[in-house]
């Protein structure tokens, strides 16, 4: 269901597995079952709806996100996200593959840089349920490539890196 708001912004109310409860008070309830309340926005435009709801904007780069709390993540996997898993798995495996190579030699093989790649590897150590959400695209709405990349001295506790990465509050 779609809704647009009084600055004419399109938003989504209902992402897959969500429940709406049609009443006599036309309330809607979200994934985590608080009330949604509908009322007419104006009485002389039927196609308008105004809707009130715990949501915020987050940026994410350089767009911005509309993110309802509890609501299920129904976004594509972020490609800039799922690139840097894939160059981490590909340089670990290069690694195990040549065990007398380098950094500097994989890093030349894969076309960046020695650092780089030392911080790319890093990435192959996330929390298991944490590479399977960016593979799905259920991440924390706020978390980028430029975020991942910023510090990748994970903890080595998983419970820890949910934390930092923002996905213990989900």
């Amino acid at each position: 269901m779609n809704v647009q708001d009084e600055a004419g912004v399109q938003a989504s109310l209902l992402q897959p597995k969500q429940r709406a409860i049609f009443g006599d008070d036309r309330a809607l309830e979200d994934a985590s079952g608080d009330p949604i309340i509908m009322d007419d926005a104006d009485d002389e435009a039927d196609d308008v709806l105004k809707l009130i709801m715990p949501a915020q904007l987050k940026r994410t780069g350089k767009e911005l996100k509309f993110v309802i709390p509890g609501a299920l993540s129904a976004a594509d996997p972020d490609a800039s996200l799922v690139r840097l898993l894939v160059r981490a798995k590909a340089i670990q495996t290069e690694m195990e593959a040549a065990a007398s190579a380098t950094i500097e030699e994989i890093s030349k093989r894969q076309g960046v840089t020695a650092s780089y790649a030392a911080r790319l590897v890093r990435l192959n150590y996330l929390a298991p349920d944490i590479v399977e959400a960016i593979l799905a695209g259920a991440h924390p709405a706020d978390l980028t490539a430029n975020k991942l990349m910023k510090d990748t001295r994970f903890a080595l506790s998983w419970r820890e890196q949910r934390r930092t990465l923002g996905f213990e509050a989900r």
